[in-house]
């Protein structure tokens, strides 16, 4: 199985429907969704998405207990 470090950027990515790379990054989440790839992260990026300001903080770190 493929395994994959999400690092801050691609939350952002995920939620921006006008960034670069959007709909390929919803794919990459979708395929994490159903356990076709794995992925990982840490606290340091956990830490940097609680930086955020609401909503967007709920929803980067809804994304991680998905």
């Amino acid at each position: 199985m493929l395994k994959v470090y999400l690092e801050t950027t691609i939350f952002n990515r995920f939620l921006e429907d006008s960034r670069e790379y959007n709909m390929e990054t919803k794919m990459l989440f979708e395929k994490i969704s159903k356990r076709e790839i794995e992925a990982f992260s840490s606290t340091y990026v956990i830490e940097e998405l609680d930086k955020a300001s609401e909503p967007k903080r709920s929803l980067m770190l809804d994304l991680i207990s998905q």
